[in-house]
């Protein structure tokens, strides 16, 4: 059981062990694989706990490590700590520097202790030493910084797969310009009247040779961009022909795809109440509650990675409806909800749309926006948020651009944020 908690805070809290260890070695630290293995250790340096020690493979041609292994042991820490919160905190016992490729890497994994370890790549040689300089920004910073990021990028903040292939497609686009209200920062490619939206801008990447045009980008797109009501409504009478026997919105718009998810029914009940259509997806909407009553949402979805992109998403629902009887049924719940998730980790991105959801509901966590904050890397961005996937095959999709839009949000958001009465800190 306690192999499996630590398994459990390993996977929860990897970007916040990146951020403590970026912080402590003044280096940019990029995660590449999670290994959660239970005799899995480095009998390098031995330090108490809490503290770090550091041991090299030496070799001629690479002076430097290319691997950082963070070590958790299984013992419970009974120090306060900013990053991995309760119930379960581990101490952090050993990090050590070492070649994964080198012939006696193998051999130094052995101690029985270990629950489990963390292997990163760097984008830069790793310091040999430890930096005591903590770089600590305020917000009104962290805003400037990252603005000046997304900025030099403008037009090219693409998205990725996990293999590093890049990709161009629209909802991503959409969401940063909707998140910065600038339209110079993203390269969106434009449907043919009046059709509807597709994911991809030109050829699928990592995916079917065809993909078709799907509810949600086009959801997304409508609701971002304006558009005559005539062409609108037209467009949201052929969604309606595209429902489950159940009434559920599906997500593509081809019968031959028939597919569900809650997050693109979400974006959908979004689109109908932002034109006054709502009432004409009550099984959808339905549905949307019992997920959330539920906390089915809590691994993600069939084509989203994390339950905060359905906090997220249903939380922009409530702000667009405007709409009293849908915030009396959604709201409260909504709140215990997101309440629920905070302190839970994440990415960058699941961070900042958790500080985003609260936000609309009247919550505030420090602990995340803290952590968002710590985050933020020295070229001003933050690391790829993974926000969607593809269903089949589970791939993720992920965006630089996309986690630092969304972090700057979030960020300016709690910035206008203060502590009145009608406003809940936890």
């Amino acid at each position: 059981m306690e192999q499996a908690a630590a398994h459990d805070i390993l996977r929860q809290h990897s970007f916040a062990l990146i951020c403590f260890i970026k912080q402590l070695l003044g280096t940019v630290v990029e995660p590449r694989c999670l290994c959660a293995v239970p005799d899995l250790a480095a009998n390098l340096v031995k330090s108490r706990p809490c503290e770090l020690s550091f041991s090299t493979i030496p070799t001629v041609t690479h002076p430097y490590p290319d691997a950082l292994v963070i070590i958790l042991r299984g013992g419970v820490n009974t120090l306060p700590s900013a990053h991995i919160r309760p119930p379960h905190t581990y101490k952090l016992d050993t990090v050590a520097l070492l070649r994964p490729s080198h012939a006696d890497a193998a051999g130094l994994l052995s101690d029985h202790r270990s629950v489990g370890a963390i292997v990163f790549d760097s984008n830069q040689p790793l310091p040999l030493q430890a930096s005591t300089k903590v770089p600590v920004r305020t917000i009104r910073d962290s805003l400037e910084h990252g603005r000046r990021f997304l900025q030099a990028r403008a037009g090219q903040l693409t998205s990725e797969l996990e293999d590093g292939t890049q990709l161009e497609e629209n909802f991503s686009q959409l969401l940063i310009l909707e998140a910065t209200n600038d339209r110079q920062l993203v390269k969106i490619q434009l449907p043919q009247v009046p059709s509807p939206w597709n994911f991809f801008q030109g050829l699928p990447r990592g995916t079917t040779e065809t993909f078709p045009c799907d509810v949600d980008t086009t959801s997304l797109g409508l609701t971002t961009l304006p558009y005559e009501r005539p062409l609108v409504n037209s467009i949201l009478d052929s969604i309606l022909a595209f429902r489950s026997r159940d009434g559920i919105v599906q997500t593509y718009l081809d019968h031959r795809r028939s597919r569900i998810d809650p997050v693109v029914c979400v974006n959908a009940l979004t689109l109908f109440y932002t034109y006054g259509r709502g009432h004409e997806l009550k099984a959808t909407l339905n549905w949307v509650y019992t997920v959330l009553l539920n906390r089915s949402y809590l691994s993600g979805t069939r084509y989203y990675v994390s339950a905060e992109c359905f906090l997220f998403f249903l939380s922009r629902l409530l702000k667009r409806a405007d709409d009293p009887d849908l915030w009396a049924r959604f709201g409260p719940l909504l709140g215990d909800r997101i309440v629920e998730r905070s302190g839970a980790g994440g990415d960058p991105l699941a961070i900042a749309m958790r500080v985003l959801a609260g936000a609309s509901v009247g919550k505030r966590s420090e602990t995340d926006i803290n952590d968002l904050l710590a985050m933020q890397n020295e070229d001003g961005g933050w690391q790829v948020g993974y926000m969607y996937k593809y269903g089949s095959s589970g791939a993720l999709i992920g965006s630089r651009g996309l986690a630092t839009a969304f972090a700057i949000s979030a960020l300016s958001t709690s910035r206008k944020q203060t502590s009145s009465a009608g406003q809940v800190v936890f």
